[in-house]
């Protein structure tokens, strides 16, 4: 119990869970967004689910298909054009600014995800998953470290838009597009691998 206490008031907390003392722990914004991030993703669910080709879980790849775009454009972004990873930072550990709302962000999506696991009953795999999502994103929101870790991770959510991408052809039969969609990857690895040579 006395844990929790700590986890909601960051002042009483022992020193050595204070990760980052000049960082507030469960600042308002950091909640909201992830509460109105995980009902903008039921929102966005409900109105796919609405269309009358898509099912239940047509709908809800098409909903992985729409945050892994939104995750691997936005921390491309951040790794890569607005605080390059080429650049050496003071500190990996540093949070830089925006950073914490873009994971909110995600974090918002899989809360979303676990309840949706939890109520479609998708299985353990899809439990394990949405759970430790929850457990790392909102460690490096609400804790104020690893930020930058965090959208490099994030950032292999790219994998994700060809998977969906892959499924969803198939499902609305496209079989040519799948097959375009399930070796893109190898194609430019291959294209790559001549590059690099």
């Amino acid at each position: 119990m006395k844990y929790f206490l700590y986890m909601l008031n960051y002042e009483i907390a022992p020193l050595e869970w204070r990760i980052n003392p000049d960082y507030p722990f469960l600042p308002v914004y950091r909640i909201a967004t992830v509460i109105v991030s995980a009902v903008f993703w039921e929102i966005f669910w409900t109105t796919l689910r609405s269309i009358p080709r898509l099912d239940d879980k047509s709908a809800t790849r098409m909903t992985a298909l729409g945050h892994a775009l939104y995750a691997s454009s936005v921390s491309c972004f951040a790794i890569f054009i607005k605080n390059p990873i080429t650049v050496l930072p003071k500190s990996y550990c540093a949070n830089q600014p925006m950073d914490d709302v873009l994971l909110c962000v995600s974090l918002g999506y899989f809360v979303w995800d676990l309840y949706k696991t939890i109520v479609e009953k998708w299985g353990m795999d899809f439990l394990i998953h949405a759970i430790m999502c929850i457990y790392t994103y909102s460690l490096i929101a609400f804790c104020g470290t690893f930020s930058r870790i965090g959208l490099i991770v994030l950032f292999f959510e790219f994998s994700t838009i060809f998977l969906q991408g892959y499924i969803l052809a198939y499902s609305f039969d496209y079989p040519i597009l799948a097959v375009l969609l399930r070796y893109f990857v190898h194609f430019v690895i291959w294209i790559l691998r001549y590059y690099h040579m």
